[in-house]
């Protein structure tokens, strides 16, 4: 059993479509500056976001339990968060845009924990003439999904726990929580989409 500290980063402005969330989960204890290094990853690329578009990161939250999902606690971390604004202009179009993958050694239910960070809406200056992401984009996405892997102590992708159905086809068997560590950020060159987003 782990506590996580939970971050939850909201996102607003009328690009976004439906309930607009990123959570971020860290194992490390005491005030790391969590709030602030999520903040840079935000930051760091600007003017991917329409203008308008704003992503708020708090400087706390809950603890959770990573084997039942309760609450433990909360926290309050030594950096201030604060709110990432888009700033480009032109076209765009909602639920569209692109996805930050984060790698782990974990595996839970034979399959290996991968955890996901929509980036959407990015602005529509930003796709290449074959409908991928502009390249430029992508490297410069990759280094703030890189800095974040180093800067931020105790990265965790959490495994939601099961609750078992022997009704569902096939059954579903019951399992704890688990959480597991970020090694690494991958930022793929094709094109996600969303109508709501839960990370």
């Amino acid at each position: 059993m782990a506590e996580l500290k939970r971050l939850r980063c909201v996102w607003g402005g009328p690009s976004v479509v439906g309930p607009g969330l990123s959570t971020f989960y860290s194992s490390a204890v005491g005030t790391t500056g969590m709030a602030d290094d999520v903040l840079a990853f935000f930051d760091a690329a600007p003017l991917l976001f329409p203008v308008g578009t704003t992503i708020t990161v708090p400087n706390g939250g809950d603890i959770i339990d990573d084997v039942s999902g309760n609450l433990a606690g909360s926290w309050t971390d030594v950096g201030t968060g604060g709110v990432a604004t888009g700033t480009e202009t032109g076209s765009y179009a909602k639920g569209v845009g692109l996805q930050v993958r984060w790698r782990t050694s974990g595996i839970v239910a034979g399959r290996r924990v991968t955890g996901s960070t929509f980036m959407v809406p990015i602005a529509g200056s930003l796709y290449d003439t074959d409908g991928t992401i502009d390249t430029a984009v992508i490297a410069s996405l990759q280094t703030a999904a890189d800095d974040l892997v180093g800067a931020m102590a105790g990265f965790r992708i959490w495994s939601r726990p099961v609750e078992a159905d022997p009704e569902h086809v096939p059954p579903i068997v019951a399992r704890d929580g688990a959480s597991s560590a970020v090694v690494a950020a991958v930022c793929p060159d094709r094109v996600s989409w969303l109508r709501s987003r839960r990370t």
